[in-house]
């Protein structure tokens, strides 16, 4: 294999990773002594009250869940010096730390990184929360609850934020163009091959061969996409390593 690979990861608003986490693992139903939906509201007020009793195999998903993917223990959420030191850490470790709320932004970026054309990083949107699913609504005390909660996360996300941004200054001036050039090529593959099959796509007067086998490819299950590169990655290994 190459001798450098590429580290990448991305974050997410630590408010919305929150919520979409309590909401998405049902946490309302798993909290252990409380017999009725817990609301996401009633949650907050007393989250070191009603998380010792929510599933273990659940708990990460609530406190500062990215921190701890990237290794934090619970024990130093709080330890600002050692919170500080693991994000520059991380830091110098990542080529490239992309941010959802800055999605195409962060594509540009990636396609720098690992020298791919900006056609190659075009995207379909899956398993996004439809508007029969619960969303709460996140007023300006919840959102203060929230940030107290996961302090560590706010932390993280804050500091590669302002990092994303840095990049992209450091990208120079044709990051504009570049980026008006994504959106352009973005929006005509979403016109093309929407994340649902259409019925001009089903007559097949909409795509050709090619094009919908592209689409088909994109639209494939988190499972699929796995088994995709595994094969990928195990054909490479294959014939990059020697008897």
């Amino acid at each position: 294999m190459q001798p450098d690979p590429v580290y990448i990861s991305i974050l997410r608003d630590p408010v919305k990773q929150l919520e979409s986490a309590f909401t998405f693992f049902n946490i309302d139903k798993a909290i252990y002594g409380v017999w009725y939906s817990l609301s996401f509201e009633a949650f907050m007020k007393r989250p070191k009250l009603f998380t010792p009793r929510i599933n273990k195999d659940k708990q990460p998903y609530i406190h500062n869940n990215q921190m701890y993917d990237f290794g934090l223990d619970e024990e130093n959420f709080k330890n600002i010096d050692f919170i500080n030191k693991t994000i520059r850490q991380l830091d110098r470790e990542m080529d490239l730390v992309l941010i959802n709320e800055f999605y195409e932004e962060s594509l540009v970026l990636l396609s720098k990184v690992l020298c791919w054309d900006l056609q190659d990083m075009v995207y379909i949107s899956t398993n996004m929360r439809g508007r029969q699913h619960i969303h709460h609504k996140i007023g300006k005390d919840l959102r203060r609850q929230i940030r107290g909660w996961n302090s560590a996360d706010v932390m993280l996300y804050d500091y590669f934020v302002k990092r994303l941004h840095e990049r992209i200054a450091e990208y120079g001036p044709s990051f504009a163009d570049d980026f008006a050039t994504f959106k352009r090529l973005q929006f005509n593959f979403e016109t093309n091959c929407p994340a649902k099959k259409s019925k001009m796509e089903t007559s097949k007067t909409h795509l050709n061969d090619n094009d919908q086998a592209r689409c088909n490819y994109f639209r494939g299950s988190a499972a699929e996409m796995d088994a995709r590169l595994r094969k990928a990655m195990k054909k490479k290994i294959e014939g990059n390593v020697k008897d």
